[in-house]
């Protein structure tokens, strides 16, 4: 059944009240493991999925993107299309799981050990199935379909998480076993849904395989320097402290980018309207009015977050943060306040991001942020290590890394499409229009 287009407004709405329930729910996972694990488990559940990510980001092959390109601009047979694209899944997933491996073998198996580690593993496939459904879901526009995705798989962990800990009494195990619940949950709204098209068998054609490729691999290189940006001083910290201190980290980094809910909301419609857009110039008047309207909302939600990252942390970690030692919350809030200005920055490149990579530009984003990376990386060596700052000086490197690229990308972006700044970053009183608009038509008349 075909779920119909909506406006970019709409579809945001859709979007975004999907991403308040996972964020809801990834706070309540973060909250139940800190409470109940302290910030050794946080550490674990911030290691392990930190570097999947990494990993994901550059064997995923961007599929998910070259997926919603070719399909929104081409019409292919489903079983072949579908069947090319499992093949490549499977490819995907079997890199994926020998690299994640390699990389735990470095450290985090020696801190947890391999059994609490296997799980992990194990949700790679399912993980990367819930991306690939994702791309198709978004080049057919259909939201209602990626959102459920997203919301089971959040809602599967939330509740594998609970019956592990409580029922089931699993420890430490619960981090890794409840995850690869959540990522089975969330993988079987693509299977369900698409697997009602057509039967999917794996195969092989070289000219959709090579063009999946070829138009994937732009996405997958500007993920994975994305993904380096945000996640490289996780590596370095868990080499260099304490993993109790990696999950205070950890916990600091979720609980700022609690900010990109509406950027990320955004940003994504923009990948679907964006690959459909008959003109470039309409995306990119599209795409900035929306930072417009999208960044003073951040702004004013990183100001209360500034001020609440205190209670916050004690809310999360309780007496457990107490007990780490005198210093602990001082260290925690300052981490958290520290790396605000950053992600509100960063909201740039989530919203001007979906635009480009719409239209199948992913690598002019990566250029910038390849710059930014290799900042982030010196100054975190030299902050944790040299000058042993520990988290806060991750959070400083992390802070610099995400201004530095978002300020690079916005300045080529701008640059290329011949765009004002004082276009791009003030809102105008046109582009409430809209909103004002509905709002009116929703009042009703006086009795």
């Amino acid at each position: 059944m075909s779920e119909g287009k909506q406006s970019l407004a709409g579809s945001s709405i859709l979007v975004f009240l999907a991403k308040l329930f996972t964020l809801s729910a990834g706070l309540i996972i973060s909250l139940i493991i800190a409470r109940s694990l302290g910030p050794d488990g946080q550490g674990l559940y911030t290691v392990a999925f930190a570097t999947i990510n990494m990993v994901n980001s550059i064997t995923g092959l961007g599929m998910n993107r070259s997926l919603t390109i070719m399909y929104a601009n081409k019409n292919f047979d489903l079983k072949t299309f579908y069947g090319n694209a499992f093949s490549m899944l499977l490819l995907s997933a079997g890199v994926a799981i020998v690299l994640v491996s390699a990389t735990f073998a470095t450290g985090p198996a020696q801190t947890f050990g391999w059994p609490l580690l296997i799980p992990a593993l194990a949700s790679i496939p399912f993980i990367l199935l819930i991306d690939y459904g994702n791309g198709i879901f978004l080049a057919k526009q259909q939201m209602k379909s990626f959102n459920a995705s997203q919301m089971q798989r959040y809602a599967g962990y939330m509740i594998g998480l609970l019956v592990l800990l409580f029922v089931v009494k699993a420890g430490l195990m619960s981090v890794t076993m409840g995850f690869l619940i959540g990522a089975m949950a969330g993988a079987a709204s693509p299977i369900l849904r698409l697997g009602q098209e057509a039967k999917v068998w794996p195969r092989f054609d070289k000219p959709v395989v090579s063009e999946l490729v070829n138009l994937g691999l732009k996405y997958a290189v500007a993920a994975f320097v994305i993904a380096l940006n945000y996640r490289v001083n996780v590596l370095v910290l868990e080499r260099s402290v304490s993993i109790g201190l990696v999950g205070v980290y950890g916990l600091g980094v979720s609980l700022v980018e609690v900010l990109w809910q509406i950027p990320t909301a955004v940003g994504t419609v923009l990948i679907s309207k964006s690959a459909n857009s008959g003109s470039v110039q309409d995306a990119v008047d599209r795409s900035v009015k929306a930072l417009r309207l999208t960044l003073p909302i951040t702004v004013v939600a990183g100001a209360a977050l500034y001020f609440a990252a205190g209670p916050l942390m004690l809310l999360f970690f309780g007496q457990k943060l107490s007990d780490a030692g005198p210093t602990a919350l001082a260290q925690a809030t300052a981490t958290t306040r520290t790396m605000i200005p950053g992600v509100l920055l960063g909201v740039i490149y989530k919203v001007l991001g979906g635009d480009l990579a719409g239209r199948g530009e992913p690598l002019f984003a990566a250029r910038s942020y390849a710059v930014a990376v290799i900042v982030n990386l010196a100054l975190s060596v030299v902050l944790i290590r040299q000058f042993n700052m520990g988290i806060q000086g991750g959070a400083i490197a992390s802070s610099v890394g995400y201004s530095l690229g978002a300020l690079l990308f916005l300045f080529a972006y701008l640059k290329r499409y011949e765009v004002k700044w004082s276009d791009a970053l003030i809102a105008k009183k046109s582009d409430f229009a809209p909103i004002l608009k509905k709002l009116k038509r929703g009042k009703k008349p006086a009795a």
